[in-house]
């Protein structure tokens, strides 16, 4: 009994130094990679969000100040009086 215990200790451990050795000479060399270009492109993203936020905002500022100030001043001819001008010059 005390043998058969000894061996399945004995595999366990040749089994997670086997899993540690794939691991190491196999997957990390992989991997790491794929860690390093993930954490480039969640500090990129950090920096785009701080980024995009003017960009919204100034448009949307711009567009509110054109609409008032259009709103603000009147216009001196319509489009159909300017076309009764265009149409008198022709004759």
């Amino acid at each position: 009994m005390r043998a058969r215990k000894l061996g399945t200790i004995v595999l366990i451990a040749v089994c997670a130094a086997g899993g540690l050795w794939l691991f190491a000479a196999v997957l990390f060399p992989l991997l790491l990679p794929l860690f390093i270009g993930l954490a480039v492109a969640a500090m990129a993203a950090v920096v785009t969000l701080a980024e995009a936020i003017p960009a919204v905002v100034i448009p949307v500022a711009e567009t509110l100040a054109a609409v008032t100030l259009a709103e603000e001043t009147p216009a001196e001819e319509t489009p159909a009086e300017i076309c009764k001008e265009h149409h008198k010059r022709k004759k």
